[in-house]
Order: structure tokens, then C-alpha cells, then sequence
């Protein structure tokens, strides 16, 4: 949250020069949206594509000198961002926590692997919604089917309280700064 740890870093780099932002992630502070305390990368990867945007369109910015800095979790989903978000030119991270590695060794538990298709055409029943038919047909058929896409994902705790929220809330409200 921007009155936690980056607000202290936003003044502080601001003393030295430099124009600083902080922002509440999705999901934290004074964000919106309903779903709170929910711990999203990809809309935390998101967010911080959004806070680019929004500094790139200050007119005191210089577009190729854009860097971010990530605490945290944030310090991971900073590094995550900045591999295919050309605009930041510079990276630097506050105790990086890597909540990917984290949720896989949860506990050192074994990962649950949860098909998100049917995995044979005997599982599709004409209650299987459309979308579910199709994924079948793409991940399960010669047509997209490969090893390396087997229809499935590791499932987390969060991933269950994630996917029972995410159906009811729209993403684009969840958005702090888009």
C-alpha cells in the first residue's frame, strides 16, 4: 500500500530528483473494486503496466528514462512486468519476494494439478458448457494439443478463493489506475 514502505521510498527518490508515483495494488488500500486482500499476480503485473501509463503521459516525464522499483511482492511482479514492458528502462527491487516459488512449495506440499478442460471426450456431457467443449478440442486433440500445454494447472488455496471471486467481480473495476 502506498502509505506503507513505497510512500517512504516515493519521497525520498522525489528528494533526489526524480518524479515518483506509488499506488494501491488491485486489491489493497484504497483501490477499487470488491474483492479485497486478494493477492492476483497477473493484475498485480497489470497494475504496474498501468502505473507506466500513467507516468509516460506526465509531461515532465522523459519516456526513455522510465524506471520502477518493487517492494516486496511487488519487487517480483516489478521484475515480471519489466520482461515485456519495453518502457521501463531500469529496475530495482526492496526484499523481492517471489509469490510464484512461494505458492508452488507451499508447506513443501506436493503439487495438485486440476484439469481446467475434460481430459476425454467421455467427460463432456451436454451439460459441459460451450467453452469447456472447446477447450477440450484445443488442448486434448491433435488440433493444439502438446506436452507442454496439458489442459491443466497448479492449484493453490489462493487460486480457489481467486477463481471463486474473480466470477463475480469485473476485472476492469478491480483496476487501480486503468
Amino acid at each position: 500500500m502506498k502509505e506503507q514502505t513505497s510512500g517512504l521510498y516515493v519521497e525520498k527518490l522525489a528528494e533526489q530528483g526524480f518524479i515518483a508515483s506509488a499506488y494501491d495494488a488491485s486489491h489493497y488500500g484504497e483501490s477499487g473494486g470488491g474483492a479485497r486482500l486478494y493477492e492476483v499476480p497477473g493484475d498485480r503485473v497489470e497494475d504496474i503496466r498501468c502505473a507506466v501509463d500513467h507516468v509516460s503521459k506526465l509531461p515532465q516525464v522523459a519516456p526513455d528514462r522510465i524506471g520502477a522499483l518493487g517492494i516486496c511482492a511487488g519487487g517480483g511482479y516489478t521484475v515480471n512486468a519489466a520482461q515485456t514492458e519495453a518502457r521501463i528502462k531500469a529496475v530495482g527491487t526492496v526484499s523481492a519476494f517471489d509469490v510464484g516459488s512461494a505458492r508452488r512449495e507451499e508447506a513443501g506440499e506436493p503439487l495438485l494439478m486440476i484439469n481446467f478442460v475434460p481430459m476425454s471426450a467421455e467427460e463432456i456431457t451436454q451439460d459441459t458448457p460451450e467453452l469447456y467443449r472447446e477447450g477440450y478440442d484445443y488442448y486434448c486433440t491433435p488440433r493444439g494439443q502438446h506436452p507442454n500445454a496439458p489442459g491443466k494447472y497448479v492449484f493453490t488455496a489462493s487460486t480457489s478463493r481467486w477463481r471463486s471471486t474473480r466470477s463475480s467481480t469485473s476485472s476492469r473495476s478491480l483496476r487501480g489506475l486503468c
